[in-house]
């Protein structure tokens, strides 16, 4: 759990007031210092967010290039005396592994500069790629297309734009509802 204690010219925010602190009040996101830190603590949450998806997508990265070199080894130690088709064969099929790894090193590598692009202090008032969408039926974090985890104990779908239910969702704003697989789904928050 995060305790966080907001404080702007050395005062707690449950102490700021219009008139003694004008400037750090009129400085917040609307006029409520408990919505600046509600946005302040969605902030931490997506920062969090994505440092753990972070971590997934660079473990990723790590065993695919070492599968990748391991593979590469043994397709180079392969002896040259087998005769053959045999031969020929079962190095076609290892560089056809080696092609797979590749492509997989690639796309993860791809998400990993996709992740980069998402705006951490941006507040959204409609559905978009960087969003936290808090819905009836979960929460989606629109980014790249990861499916689902759990961080915190509570499950998160991170989905890119581009799926089926991202576009649904796409320029929606809070309270509108997107039918997807049958279901109602109604947007509560999107951050």
């Amino acid at each position: 759990m995060v305790h966080l204690l907001l404080v702007r010219c050395g005062v707690p925010f449950h102490q700021w007031d219009r008139n003694c602190h004008p400037g750090c009040y009129a400085s917040l996101s609307g006029s409520n210092p408990h919505q600046y830190l509600g946005g302040l603590i969605d902030l931490v949450k997506k920062t969090t967010l994505i440092a753990h998806l972070r971590t997934t997508l660079l473990e990723r990265v790590a065993a695919t290039e070492v599968e990748l070199a391991s593979t590469l080894a043994a397709r180079n130690s392969d002896t040259k005396s087998s005769a053959g088709d045999k031969h020929e064969v079962g190095r076609a099929m290892v560089q056809q592994e080696l092609d797979q790894l590749e492509a997989q090193l690639a796309k993860t590598r791809a998400l990993l500069q996709e992740l980069d692009r998402v705006p951490l202090e941006r507040n959204f008032d409609h559905v978009a790629f960087g969003s936290f969408v808090s819905t009836d039926q979960g929460s989606y974090f629109i980014a790249i297309g990861l499916g689902a985890l759990e961080l915190n104990g509570e499950k998160c779908y991170v989905i890119s734009i581009a799926s089926p239910i991202g576009q649904a969702m796409q320029g929606k704003i809070e309270g509108d509802e997107v039918f997807f697989n049958g279901k109602m789904i109604r947007l509560l928050s999107i951050r």
